[in-house]
C-alpha cells in the first residue's frame, strides 16, 4: 500500500542527478521553425540522424500528427524539463495536433509538450514514454529511443481513435418524371412496392453485414487492447502490487507493535486478502511463462484475469489507508520515537561489526565466492544505516517544530532500521546456516553416489538413465567447486533427473521408500532457499522486476504443495520439494541480475547504486524505502525542509511519470505540459 508518493526520493535523485550539472551549456528553449529534428547535443551520427527523420516522417504519414524531437545537454531558463518543452513548442511554426519531445542528454531528463488538439492527453504520453522510450534511453539509444517512442504514439493514437467511417449507407434514390395526374396512383404504387422491398432486404442483410464486418454495422468504442500492451499491464501491476504487500507487512508489523493487535486487525485482515489475490495471480503468470502454450484468446484471458487480482487486491489495502494513516500519527510520538530509534541504530551498528567477523568466518572456511551474496547484503545494511542517520537527524530537527515532516523521516528512519536489522541478522547467522546446508549436500552426494551405483548394477541400457548418470557424475565434481547452497541446487537438480530416470526399473516400493527417505532433507533445502531467496527480494525490492517474483512465488506454491503431500504421496512432494529448490535458486538468480542492472546505470536519476557518494541513497531505494512510506499523502515537500530539501522532479513520480504540472498553454500558445521523466 502506497501511503506516501516518492517526493523524497526525487527529491534526493534531483539533488544527486542536477545538482551537479554545469553550467557550461546553457541552452534556452529552441526556435524550432518548421524542423522534425535538432540534435545540439551531438549525440546522433548521419545514420542514426535519418533513422530518426524517417521515425518521424513515418509516423506523421500514419497519424496526420507533427511529432518534433529536440536534443540539448541541459535545460536552462527555464530549467523545469517540461516548461522547457512547452517553450521551444511555441517557438516553431504554428501548427495544430503537434506533439514536442525534448531531450536533455547530460541532466538525463525529458519534457513532452502538447497542442491542446492533439489526440492523447497526458497521462496517455506519459504511458508511451515510460513503456517504449525510457528503457531505450537508460541505454543511450537516442535514435532507437525516439523510433520506438514515435511507433508507441502511434499505437496508442490508433487505439484512442479506433476505426473510422462516415457512418453512411448506401441507398437508392428514384426519380420520376412530369407524368399525368392519371398515373400517379400507378406511381405512388410503384413506390410503396420499392420501400417494402428495400425494408425487406436491409432486414435480410443485416445480421450478415454485422458479421461480415464490412463497414454496414462498425463497432462503437475504442478496438481491444493488444497482447503486448496487456502484458505490460501486467507485469507493471504485479511488481507494484508485490512492493506494495511487503510494504504493507512491515507497516502492519510497526502498527501491531505500537498501538496493539485489535486497532491493527482490519489492516491485518485486508493484508491477508490480499496476499491471497497475489498468490492466485502469480500463479497464472508462471503458467503464462512455462512450457505449455496457451491459444491467443487463452493468453488474453490469463493476462487480463492478473490485473484484475492485482486491481482487487491493491483496491484491498487501499481501502484501509483512511484508517491506517490515523493510526500513523508519527508527529505526536516523536518525542519518545526518535531516541528509542536512535538507541535501535546503535545495537545495529553493533550488530554489523558482528556480522563482519562472520563473513572472514565463512570466507576462511569456503572461501571468497562463498561470501559474495552475504558481502553484498552487508554493504546494503550499512547504506541504510547511513540513511536512518540522515533520516533520525531530520525527524529531530522537524520534531522541535511538531511537523508532519518530522514523522515521515522518523518512518523512513524505522523502516531501513527494520530492513538493516533482518540483512544484519541473517549475516550472523549465516555460518550456521552454511554448516547446515553443507551438511544437507553431503547428504546428497551420498545419495546420488547410492543412486548411481543402483544404476550401474542394473546394467540398464537405457540412454536417458545412461545421460542422467553422467549428469549426476559431472554435478558432484561440480558440486565440490561451489559454495554450499550454489553446490545444493547442483546435486539435488541432477538427484532428480537420475530418481525419474530409475523409475522404470525400480518398483513401486522402492520408489516409497527413497521418497520417503529424502523428503525431509529435500524439503528443508527449498524452504532455506525460498526464505533467502525473499529476504534478498524484499530487501531489494526496489530494484528488482517481475520475473525474480513470479518464480519466487511459484516456489513457494511448490513447497507448499510439497508439505501438503508429504504423508499421502510421498513421491509427488519429492519432485515438488525438489522443483521448489530450483525455482528458488532461478528466483534469486534473476533477482541479482536485476540488481546489477540496477547498479550499473539503471537507478533512478542515473546515478545508479552507491555512486558518487550516493550509497545511502542507492540503498533506499533498493529496499522500497522511498517508493513505499513516502507515497502521496500530502507530504510533497519532501522532508519539512530537512536536509534532503524539497519539491523533487516537480512533484511527481518515477519514469516517465513525473513532471512539473500542466502548464495551460504557457501563455497562451495553445499547449501544454504533456509528461516527462528521467531515465
Amino acid at each position: 500500500m502506497r501511503l506516501h508518493r516518492v517526493t523524497l526520493g526525487l527529491a534526493v535523485a534531483a539533488a544527486l542527478t542536477l545538482g551537479g550539472a554545469s553550467a557550461a551549456w546553457a541552452e534556452p528553449p529552441v526556435d524550432l521553425g518548421s524542423q522534425q529534428l535538432v540534435d545540439q547535443a551531438d549525440v546522433l551520427s548521419s545514420a542514426q540522424e535519418t533513422t530518426v527523420r524517417d521515425a518521424i516522417e513515418s509516423y506523421d504519414n500514419a497519424t496526420g500528427s507533427d511529432l518534433r524531437v529536440v536534443f540539448v545537454k541541459t535545460f536552462t531558463d527555464p530549467s523545469d524539463r517540461q516548461q522547457w518543452a512547452v517553450d521551444t513548442a511555441q517557438n516553431g511554426d504554428s501548427s495544430n495536433d503537434v506533439v514536442v519531445l525534448a531531450v536533455a542528454t547530460q541532466d538525463r531528463n525529458f519534457g513532452i509538450a502538447r497542442s491542446n488538439d492533439f489526440a492523447l492527453d497526458r497521462s496517455e504520453l506519459d504511458q508511451v514514454a515510460s513503456d517504449d522510450l525510457v528503457p531505450r534511453f537508460k541505454q543511450n539509444d537516442w535514435a532507437g529511443g525516439v523510433e520506438a517512442f514515435a511507433d508507441g504514439l502511434r499505437q496508442a493514437q490508433q487505439q484512442a481513435g479506433g476505426s473510422s467511417g462516415d457512418g453512411t449507407s448506401q441507398g437508392s434514390s428514384s426519380s420520376g418524371g412530369s407524368g399525368a395526374l392519371t398515373i400517379f396512383l400507378f406511381i405512388a404504387l410503384i413506390v410503396v412496392i420499392v420501400i417494402v422491398v428495400v425494408v425487406i432486404r436491409r432486414r435480410m442483410r443485416q445480421p450478415a453485414a454485422v458479421g461480415a464486418g464490412d463497414g454496414t454495422a462498425a463497432p462503437v468504442g475504442p478496438p481491444p487492447v493488444d497482447q503486448k500492451e496487456l502484458d505490460r499491464r501486467s507485469s507493471r501491476a504485479l511488481v507494484a502490487l508485490d512492493d506494495d504487500l511487503t510494504t504493507s507487512e512491515q507497516e502492519l508489523g510497526f502498527a501491531t507493535a505500537e498501538f496493539g493487535d485489535q486497532a491493527a486487525k482490519p489492516f491485518a485482515e485486508a493484508l491477508a486478502t490480499a496476499k491471497q489475490r497475489a498468490r492466485d495471480a502469480f500463479t497464472i503468470r508462471q503458467q503464462l511463462d512455462d512450457d505449455v502454450p496457451e491459444t491467443p484468446q487463452q493468453q488474453r484471458e490469463m493476462t487480463e484475469r492478473i490485473i484484475a487480482l492485482c486491481e482487487e487486491a491493491e483496491q484491498t489495502l487501499q481501502a484501509q489507508q483512511s484508517a491506517f494513516d490515523d493510526l500513523r500519527k508519527l508527529e505526536q510520538q516523536l518525542p519518545s520515537a526518535v531516541p528509542a530509534a536512535s538507541q535501535e541504530q546503535q545495537r545495529l551498528t553493533a550488530r554489523a561489526a558482528e556480522a563482519s567477523k562472520a563473513l572472514d568466518v565463512i570466507r576462511t572456511r569456503f572461501g571468497e565466492d562463498a561470501v559474495h551474496g552475504a558481502a553484498d547484503d552487508l554493504q546494503q545494511a550499512q547504506d541504510l544505516l547511513t540513511l536512518s542517520t540522515q533520516a533520525l537527524a531530520d525527524a529531530g530537527t522537524a520534531g522541535s517544530t511538531s511537523t508532519g515532516g518530522g514523522a515521515v523521516a522518523l518512518r523512513s528512519a524505522q523502516q531501513a532500521l527494520a530492513q538493516a536489522g533482518v540483512l544484519l541478522d541473517g549475516i550472523v547467522s549465516a555460518p550456521t546456516e552454511f554448516m547446515t546446508v553443507k551438511r544437507q549436500l553431503d547428504a546428497a552426494v551420498d545419495d546420488t553416489r547410492n543412486d548411481i551405483a543402483e544404476a550401474e548394477r542394473a546394467g540398464s541400457r537405457d540412454k536417458e538413465l545412461s545421460a542422467a548418470v553422467a549428469a549426476a557424475r559431472a554435478a558432484i565434481e561440480t558440486a565440490d567447486l561451489q559454495a554450499p547452497p550454489a553446490g545444493l541446487v547442483t546435486v539435488e537438480q541432477a538427484n532428480g533427473r537420475l530418481e525419474r530416470a530409475m523409475a522404470p526399473i525400480r518398483d513401486q516400493q522402492q520408489r516409497l521408500s527413497r521418497a520417503v527417505a529424502t523428503l525431509p532433507r529435500a524439503i528443508d533445502s527449498a524452504d532455506q532457499a525460498v526464505r533467502d531467496a525473499r529476504r534478498y527480494i524484499e530487501n531489494r525490492r526496489g530494484g528488482v522486476g517481475s520475473e525474480a517474483r513470479t518464480r519466487l512465488s511459484e516456489a513457494q506454491r511448490e513447497l507448499d504443495r510439497a508439505n501438503a503431500l508429504q504423508q499421502s504421496d510421498p513421491v509427488d512432494a519429492l519432485g515438488s520439494a525438489q522443483h521448489a529448490l530450483a525455482l528458488a535458486h532461478d528466483a534469486a538468480d534473476l533477482a541479482q541480475r536485476d540488481i546489477d542492472d540496477f547498479r550499473s546505470g539503471g537507478g533512478w536519476g542515473g546515478g545508479g547504486y552507491g555512486g558518487g557518494g550516493n550509497g545511502a541513497f542507492g540503498g533506499a531505494v533498493l529496499g522500497g524505502i522511498l517508493g513505499g512510506i513516502l507515497s502521496g499523502g500530502g507530504h510533497s515537500s519532501g522532508w519539512g525542509g530537512g536536509g534532503w530539501g524539497g519539491g523533487g522532479f516537480g512533484g511527481g513520480g518515477g519514469f516517465g511519470g513525473g513532471g512539473g504540472g500542466s502548464f495551460g498553454g504557457g501563455g497562451g500558445g495553445g499547449f501544454s505540459g504533456g509528461g516527462g521523466g528521467s531515465f
